[in-house]
């Protein structure tokens, strides 16, 4: 393995990481959005039943 091959993995791997992180955070992100949605129309449904 001569010196540029081991950069390529290196490199490689460090871009594998950086895609990995950033899947993360979108999920992360998107699951947040779904979540906020999810209290608005908790909230929605608790305030019609109050002015029953």
């Amino acid at each position: 393995m001569d010196g540029s091959e081991v950069m390529h993995r290196l490199w490689n791997r460090d871009l594998a990481a950086v895609l990995n992180f950033r899947n993360i955070l979108k999920n992360l992100r998107r699951q947040a959005e779904e979540d906020l949605q999810e209290g608005r129309r908790l909230r929605q449904r608790l305030t019609r039943i109050q002015r029953r």
